[in-house]
Order: C-alpha cells, then structure tokens, then sequence
C-alpha cells in the first residue's frame, strides 16, 4: 500500500475542512476589493500538549500598512498561551539581506530561475517579456526587482519614489501556514500578499527561501503604489497542502500544491525534499510546475481560492485536486484532476450548474480504505453540494458529477464538507453556508444554516429534520458565559417516505455564517466550527462576534452529555450544565451548551488539541480587526445625519425664537459632511439672508463646542481649526472680544474689517462614532446628538442650561457690541463657549440684549433615532450609530454652492505631499498645514494611534489620541470540551 503522509491547511480526522473565500460570484468580481472578514488557523508542531513541548506559529498583519507578521510561541500544557512571549519573532527575517541574505525565485517558462533583473535576459534568468510586464523602463525594472526583494534604497522619503515600508513581509491574511517536518529540516510554509511564498526555519524564524509565481509578476509594479493609504493588492494570498514521498521514477519526494485566492488564476507546485537549498540557482531547481487558466485544458480555472488536495487514483497515479474557484471565464463550477507531478491535467469535471458560479474545496474520501481515493464532494456558489465518483481506474471513464443536495434557501458553500459514516451504512456529508463574496456581503442578514444529508440515504426519504440552537447563559461561582443549546430530536433513518435523507439546523442570529478554514468532525461524532457574524456592531470596536460550536454530526442537535468544561475545574461533568429558574441542574439536552460565545473580532476556525488524558482543547487565532459593516455608501457623515438651523430676524432673536430655518438630513440630502455658510446648497442658510449689506460689520462666536468635538470651523481666510480652537473660547475664563477679528461681506475689506471669505463647518466621515476626540479623557460621539424640537424651540436647555439644547451654535454678533453683553455660556465652564446673554444686560432702554446684538445663529446636531433630548432619561453622549441610509430621490446641487464633502481632518488647500516614514505619516498642504499621525506599538496588545493637525507655520495645533483595544493576533483558546485531538489530520495519515 502506497503510504504517504499529506498534510493540508485544512484537513480534519474524517473531514477535510476546506477554505471559505470572499469574493464577487461574477465575472465582473474585483479581488482588491474582497473584505478580510477571518484570520487563518494557527500552525502546530503536535496536537497532544500534554507534555507541554509544542510549538505553534501564527501570522498576522497590519491595516495600517499592510504589512504582515509571523512568529513562534511556545504551547504550555493548558493551552493558555503567551502571546507576549514568543521564541522567535519577525524581527529575524528583517534582518535578513535583500541581497546577500534572501533566495528568492521564480519560473521562466519551463525553468526555475532566480528572481533577479538579469541585464542580457536568456532561459536561465527572468525573461525580457517578464521584465517588461513589471515596468517599461529597464531602470524601473531593477528598482522594482530589488524593491520587491526587501531593498529599502528607493522608498519614500530618501528614495522619493516607491512606498515606505515597516517591513518587506507582505500582509498574511487568509494564507494558513503549515508546519512541516520533512525529517531532516523544521519548516513553517505561508503565502503573503507580497507576492511569495515564504519557508520560515521553524526552530529561527529565518527564511530559507522565497517563491514568486510567475503569472504574478506583472502584478508586483502595485506593491510599490505610494499612495497613502497603500490600496492592498491581493498576490500569494490562498492555501497550499504538502505531499510526502510522491514517487518520482523510485526517488520520493516531497510537493507542496498552492493556490494564490485573490491573487490570480493560478496554480503551482514545488519540490520541497531538500527545503535547505545552499544558493538561490539551487533553490531554483525547487519550482515543479505552473498551470494558469491559459494553460491548455485549464480555461474554467478562475481565482484560486480553494485548498488543493493530494490523493492516489485507483490506478494508482498521484494526483492533486483543485476546485476551480471563482469568477471563471464560462462561470462554471467544476473540479480539476492534475498530475502531482508534472502539473497535466487528468481530467476536469464540469458540473451542471454552470452559470456565474465557482467550486469550492474539495473534500475526498476513501471509502474502502485501500489507499486511493474513491469519491470527493464539494460545495458551490449557487448552493448545491456535488459528489465526484473517481472509483474507475480510467478518469475517461469517470461520470458526470452528482447533484447531492441544493440548499433551501439557496446559500453559497464556501467551505469544505466534512466527512464521516453513518451509522446505517454510507456517508454524512455535513457543512455550513455562509460567504463574503462581495462588500455587500458583510452587512448581509440573512439566516444561514448547518446541513447534514446522508449519502446512501434511501431514495423514499425526502424529509430534512429540523434542531434549534437556543440562547442560554451558563451561570455558576459568579461566571456568566453567553452559550447556546440545542434540541434533540430524533431522525428516522429506515426507508419511507416522510423519513430523513438529513438535518438541517439554523444559526441563531440573522448575519451569522461560517468563514475560514478548518471545521472538522472528531472522533466523539461533534462537528466543531466557529461561526461569524459580521453584522454585530459594538460601541466601540472590535465589531463582528464569533461563536465555537459542537453538534452531532449525525442528528445537528445536542447530545445529553456535557461538552464544555465551563467552570474551568478541568472536569466535563454535571457541574457544566446549565441551571433552571431554581437553580437546579438541568438534567436533560436542555442543560448542554453546544456553543459558546468566543469573543468580538475575527477568529479561525479551530484547532483541536490534546490537554490531559480525558480533556481536550481548542486553540484558534483572533485578531480584533473591525469587522466593517457596509462601507460608507451613506451619504454625507458615515451612521447617521445632521439638521441646521438659521436663526435671524427680529422673530427669531428673542429668547423663544419664532420662525426658524430648518433642514432636515442636510448631509445626506447633498452628500456633504459640512455647511457653507456663505454658499450652502440650501440657500436659506446662506448669511445673506440675515445680513443683506456687505458694510454690516460683525464677529463670530462660538458655543456649546465641548457637546461637538469632532466639528471643524473656518472663519475667514485661516485653516479649518478644531472648533476648541478657535478664539480662545473653550480656555477664556475671560473673553477679550477685541480680540476676536471684524468681519464683513465685501470683496475686499480694509483693515481692521476683514472680508468674511469663509465661514463654514465640517466634520469626518466617522463624526458619529464616540471616540475621545479631543484627547481629555472623554468618550463621545463627535456632533451632538438630540432632536429637532429640543434644539430649536425655547426654552429647552441643556442638563447645565446649555441653549439649544446643547447643540453646537455659531452665533455671528455685531462689532458694536459690548463686552457687558456676554456671558460664560455656563458659568464655571468655559470648554461650552461665550455668547450673548438671554435679557437685557447693558441699558435701561433694552429689552433683550439678543434683539439688540445678534444678528444670526447657526445650529447643528446630529438628529438622533432615539428621539431624546439632551438630558432626559435614556439619552446618552455615546449612542450607537443610525444605520439606515437615506434612499432618496435625491435634488440636484445647485450652482455655485460649495459645502464640504471631504470629511477629513485635514489643514486648508489641496495635499503637497503624503509620506510615510516608518510608523508616521506626515501630510502638508497648499496652505502649509499638517497632519502628523503616528502609529505606536505599546508592546501589551494595544496600539496608540496620535494625530496632530496644524495651521500654516505650526500654529493652532490640535491633538487626537486614540488607544485601540487588542491589537495584533494572538492565539486564543476556546476551553476544554470531551473528545480527541487530532486536530488537521488528514485522511491519508490514518493508513
């Protein structure tokens, strides 16, 4: 019997897990625009940590740059890792000489060739063709070369040219790495969106050789894109699986089979007997073949998303199956048999469902376990599980695929089936729906489902049986742990009709799905996943939720038998169930936790693992990168919108105002994200209307700023400031009025009256989100949120007798009036602003000092779905952002109208310049102001992030501090449950 050992990215005891990708289902598909959404499964070097001697690897990467991460840590007995602590870091391989220090290569047509510029190209070296697609200029070419290397010379800001990087590890997103010991030498094999495929020495972290499909290379010119942020492009980005000992002629050797995901329309394969190869010609030698969908036979091969998987034929061939991915050229969804060893295709299995639709991984199973495969199964985009019979010993002789299943509803399966007997005789076939093909995806809320069908099934069952999964909390000794339960009902398995050929069972929350790799049937008949959901949304990130959960695989309900060691006493017994209303211990299925809930972020599936000698464990890897929900095709400020009020006139001066100009949704209703008070789209909000002369003379005041923080103000010809900038209002104890300038509406103006040039407000695109925002220690949403009629209808005061409600007002004041007719707006804090006083403050003949002095006011607000004002019971500084979009129709822009629409906390004037050194980026404007952000690793799993904006010549800075939660993946663990641990497993290992 041919005994090899495969080992895959996302195999399992029985089920081999396959890979969940996110992309768009049609051709028309973009991967640069596919969502993260999960992290990879981690990599380990045994599944008994009992002894406390493993090792596991893990990647992560970086949204600020795209830069990406790996390194090794140490597996302590319970499975309670150190992620502050690992034995080896990325700092080794940035240490490594881009020169001198790397071996790099790629494929010339038939050869493995280093990938180096080669100045008199031939069929040793990179072709000229190859060179040319990377750049038109043969100096380009070498810099890009170099650069992609790990070559600093040419980036920003020293080399002025190509973009500034933390490290030339590109970002590893979906790429599960593998641990491989090939007996002689410890590797740990990943793709990276670098466009390689990295072999790290396990045992050093060092990289002992790098390989650069070749159909990737005219991609490469995009990782040198200066633009800031850098657009991440997607290149060595899917799985691979290793293969040892695939006789060659009487010499075994060992292959790895990969797929790039977003990257391209790509196979490739190498040999990695010797992974320690002592040049780079030597490690050259290593490339084994490429196919492409225009490789002959390979025209329906789309974006290769799919984990490959090596098998033996019934005719005793070594073969690797491949899914044909997404987004082909025909759409169809079909499987492709290769030749392991020189990459010629075998055959291609052509589904019947083949429109705008795409396969995903294959599981294969032997079922006489005699050494080859005999059937594989795999899901796809449209819904519908296929079964491929490989039993004849002649592929030409291999029938068309079976349909087995189409899901009700409908649903994309982007994962692997897991695989295992049923107890009557054939297979259950057992998977999960759940995608995120396209942006749209992440805020889709539909309901997705977990399906178990029989294969063998007889044909008079047609019935599915139905379990729910109920939400629960397991309490005990003051631990509270959110889980689910589920029921218990019984299939009936003998042949009738109104008998089931499976189960089906719903994933509770509307959005909920399985993505990533590595759900896995062990040997207690539990299907262990975790499942996403990436529309919960939190008041401050991360966002998304994940939940570990195990169900039979027989029945997709409980058992009554407790999984979880819930109370962590390292027992799985009574203790772990659920109680009643009394307290008591619930003794049926009831009182089982099949789920628990994880944690928020995105997290791997799980690996499982051996704890003790009746306890297991799951490891997985978790990074708190937000899940998004739909990018902000809101119009306007991104999660809600904001009303303005003008308020002029002698009917509107009064301390009750009487008519005011309202506007409801201003920023959705122009797609602004600020007012122009001098040319605003709705021109009742122009200043003309309340001061008609351009020789009126006046002055801007300011109050209520400490409610709005977020706001940015420009008055006259100086920058945007931060609206606790200007004029000293939010400091001044005492307010010095001839301090503030003399404005009119001329053209031209003379000292000291000043042409009022501009006179608007603006806020960023995340106004509405609560962040600390003036770096004082205080949470809250950036506009301050309340209601139409709290705002502009008197008297309705704030908590500290704040006018309009709290609301942010610009109040413009005649150049006349005196200092006796203002006032702190709250006594005692000058952070609420200056105003005119309500009533009459300077002469006997005065009725109110409003009549007499204000010539208009603006408000602003952010109107709130909560219907509360500011004060009352239930209203809060920090409310969860408004989600639903404005839909219109929407009018026209005016001519001549020019609000804000840029949202950014950006100085005056176009960018000059965008560079990015290091961990700081430093962008100047037109005017000569600044944005300064600088990204700061505090070595505890957070990340600070500080933005420091100036005016033209370093003045009127403002600082924005922001301290992220989490930062970095670590490795989690998911608790001690019943079972055996074998983890990633595969099929071929059991032999």
């Amino acid at each position: 019997m041919n005994k090899k050992i495969v080992l895959s990215s996302a195999c399992a005891l029985l089920g081999l897990a396959g890979l969940v990708v996110y992309l768009n289902a049609s051709p028309t598909f973009t991967p640069s625009a596919q969502p993260v959404g999960y992290v990879p499964q981690i990599a380990v070097d045994g599944y008994d940590i009992s002894t406390g001697l493993q090792n596991a690897w893990r990647v992560d990467y970086s949204r600020a740059d795209w830069s990406g991460d790996i390194d090794a840590v140490d597996i302590p007995q319970d499975g309670v890792i150190d992620n502050n602590s690992p034995f080896w870091t990325r700092a080794v391989f940035d240490a490594q000489n881009f020169d001198t220090g790397r071996k790099i290569f790629t494929r010339n047509a038939s050869t493995g060739v280093a990938f180096r510029y080669a100045a008199s190209p031939s069929g040793t070296t990179m072709s000229a063709a190859q060179h040319t697609s990377i750049n038109a200029t043969q100096a380009t070419q070498q810099k890009i070369i170099n650069y992609v290397r790990g070559e600093k010379t040419n980036e920003k800001p020293s080399g002025s040219q190509f973009r500034a990087r933390t490290t030339s590890l590109g970002a590893i997103i979906h790429s599960t790495p593998i641990y491989f010991d090939d007996g002689t030498n410890k590797r740990v094999y990943v793709g990276a969106n670098d466009g390689m495929l990295h072999a790290f020495n396990a045992l050093t972290g060092s990289e002992v050789f790098a390989y650069i499909p070749s159909f990737l290379i005219p991609n490469l010119d995009a990782l040198t894109d200066a633009t800031s942020p850098y657009p991440l492009t997607y290149f060595v980005d899917g799985n691979h699986a290793i293969a040892r000992d695939i006789d060659f002629s009487g010499t075994p050797k060992n292959i790895l089979v990969g797929g790039v995901g977003a990257g391209g329309k790509g196979i490739y394969a190498l040999d990695i007997t010797s992974s320690a190869p002592a040049t780079e010609t030597v490690a050259a030698t290593m490339s084994l073949w490429e196919v492409t969908s225009s490789s002959s036979g390979f025209t329906n091969l789309g974006y290769t998303y799919g984990t490959p998987q090596f098998a033996v034929l019934s005719n005793g061939s070594d073969a690797v199956l491949v899914n044909n991915g997404y987004a082909s050229s025909s759409g169809a969804a079909s499987l492709f048999v290769i030749n392991a060893k020189t990459g010629a295709l075998i055959r291609e299995l052509v589904t019947s469902d083949s429109s705008t639709n795409g396969l995903s991984s294959p599981t294969v199973l032997d079922s006489d376990q005699d050494g080859d495969i005999d059937y594989a199964y795999a899901g796809d985009l449209n819904g519908k599980m296929w079964k491929f019979d490989l039993t004849n010993s002649t592929p030409g002789s291999w029938p068309t695929p079976t349909l087995l299943y189409t899901t009700n509803p409908a649903q994309s399966i982007t994962m692997a089936p897991a695989l295992a007997q049923h107890i009557y005789g054939g297979d259950m076939v057992v998977f999960i729906t759940g995608r995120m093909l396209m942006t749209a995806d992440v805020s889709d809320t539909a309901v997705h489902y977990a399906y178990g069908i029989w294969d063998g099934a007889p044909v008079a069952n047609d019935t599915i049986l139905t379990q729910t999964l109920t939400a629960a909390t397991y309490l005990s000794n003051g631990v509270s742990i959110p889980v689910r339960t589920a029921s218990m009902n019984a299939p009936n398995w003998s042949s009738g009709a109104g008998n089931h050929k499976g189960w089906k069972v719903a994933l509770p929350l509307a959005g909920e799905r399985v993505v990533g790799d590595g759900a896995f049937i062990n040997d207690k008949g539990f299907l262990l996943f975790t499942s996403t959901n990436p529309t919960i949304t939190n008041a401050s990130p991360p966002n998304g939720e994940t939940w570990l959960n195990q169900i039979s695989y027989m029945t997709g309900g409980s058992t009554n038998s407790p999984i979880y060691n819930l109370n962590g006493d390292a027992e799985v017994d009574n203790a772990d169930r659920l109680l009643n209303n009394s307290s008591q211990i619930i003794t049926t299925a009831a009182g089982v936790a099949v789920s628990k809930k994880l944690r928020q972020g995105l997290a791997s599936q799980p690996v499982q693992v051996k704890q003790t000698g009746t306890l297991d464990n799951t490891l997985f890897l978790y990074n708190p990168d937000a899940i998004p929900v739909a990018p902000p095709t809101d119009r306007g400020i991104s999660g809600g919108h904001f009303d303005p009020d003008i308020y002029y006139g002698a009917a509107n001066k009064g301390a009750n105002p009487g008519n005011v100009k309202h506007y409801h949704e201003y920023d959705d209703t122009w797609n602004v994200t600020g007012v122009n008070m001098l040319a605003a789209s709705s021109a009742t909000h122009n200043l003309v209307n309340a001061i008609p002369s351009t020789a009126t003379k006046f002055k801007v005041l300011v109050y209520n700023q400490y409610h709005s923080p977020a706001t940015l103000l420009q008055v006259g010809s100086g920058p945007f400031v931060n609206i606790a900038s200007y004029g000293g209002l939010y400091t001044s104890n005492t307010l010095v009025l001839s301090s503030l300038p003399t404005y009119d509406r001329s053209a031209l103006g003379s000292a000291p009256t000043l042409p009022i040039t501009n006179l608007q407000v603006k806020w960023p695109l995340d106004a509405f989100q609560s962040k600390d925002w003036l770096s004082d220690g205080n949470v809250r949403a950036g506009l301050v949120p309340t209601q139409t009629g709290c705002v502009n209808k008197a008297p309705n005061p704030g908590p500290l007798g704040e006018p309009h409600n709290g609301a942010l007002t610009v109040q413009i004041i005649k150049d006349t009036t005196p200092a006796s007719a203002l006032i702190m707006n709250v006594t005692g804090r000058p952070n609420l602003g200056w105003r005119v006083r309500d009533g009459d403050g300077d002469d006997a003949g005065s009725v109110d000092d409003r009549t007499d002095y204000v010539l208009a006011e603006y408000t602003y607000f952010w109107h709130h779905p909560n219907g509360a004002c500011m004060g009352a019971a239930g209203w809060v500084d920090n409310p969860p952002q408004d989600l639903v979009q404005a839909t219109g129709p929407f009018p026209a822009t005016p001519a001549g109208t020019s609000d804000p629409k840029d949202g950014d906390f950006s100085g005056g004037g176009s960018v000059v310049s965008d560079v990015t050194v290091g961990n700081v980026r430093t962008t100047t404007y037109s005017d000569g102001s600044t944005r300064v952000i600088t990204v700061v690793d505090n070595g505890d799993g957070t990340t600070t992030v500080t933005t420091v904006n100036c005016g033209p010549g370093g003045t009127g800075c403002t600082t924005n501090t922001q301290i992220s939660s989490n930062s970095g993946s670590v490795i989690g663990t998911g608790g001690t449950q019943v079972g055996s641990a074998f983890g990633r497993v595969s099929w071929r290992e059991l032999f």
